[in-house]
């Protein structure tokens, strides 16, 4: 019998590793990272692909899915999760939502060690090697960076078991209001 995925469900660790792992910047020999960015972000598992638009910006990040929107708010330490058909929101405070989650860098990192270079989707990138503890449980994690832009284009663990990679990163100023619940919308229970 095959599980069906609710796609909610995945956006909470997607949407946990983005900001987790792709605002802080750590890695070795490579530019220092823009402050807004957005692009296609392509998510590998064993539940298979889904894709989803990513906004990543000093103001937050937004992931786009299928009549979801999440937005993640580090200044204000929450996440909202979005149903555009219901035009509904819920709140829940950031560190409960999202595991990955510190703007300064990736929680409970026990060692990062650059590994060298590789292309990705045809941008030469720094490869580092990420071992952390969150909860308890040990993760080994790989991020790859772009060294022109500072951007970090893919992160997986180590064993292949999932990947998350954006596609066609590009560097722009992101309006402020992507990260605002949009006018019109309810919060759920109200």
């Amino acid at each position: 019998m095959k599980m069906k995925l609710n796609p909610l469900r995945a956006l909470v660790p997607i949407l946990g590793l983005v900001v987790g792992l792709f605002l802080p910047h750590l890695a070795l020999g490579v530019a220092l990272p823009p402050m807004d960015y957005e692009g296609y972000m392509i998510y590998k598992g064993p539940s298979g692909a889904m894709s989803y638009r990513a906004y990543i910006s000093s103001s937050g990040v937004r992931i786009e899915g299928t009549g979801t929107v999440q937005i993640a708010r580090p200044d204000l330490g929450v996440l909202w999760t979005l149903k555009t058909a219901e035009r509904t929101y819920e709140e829940r405070p950031l560190e409960n939502a999202m595991p990955y989650f510190s703007p300064e860098g990736v929680p409970g990192t026990i060692d990062e060690t650059y590994s060298g270079q590789e292309l990705v989707g045809g941008m030469r990138c720094s490869k580092s090697f990420i071992t952390r503890t969150v909860g308890g449980v040990k993760e080994d994690l790989i991020r790859w960076t772009d060294q022109k832009t500072g951007v970090t284009v893919k992160v997986g663990d180590r064993y292949g078991r999932w990947s998350m990679e954006i596609k066609n990163p590009k560097l722009r100023m992101l309006p402020k209001g992507l990260f605002e619940i949009p006018k019109g919308y309810v919060k759920k229970g109200s």
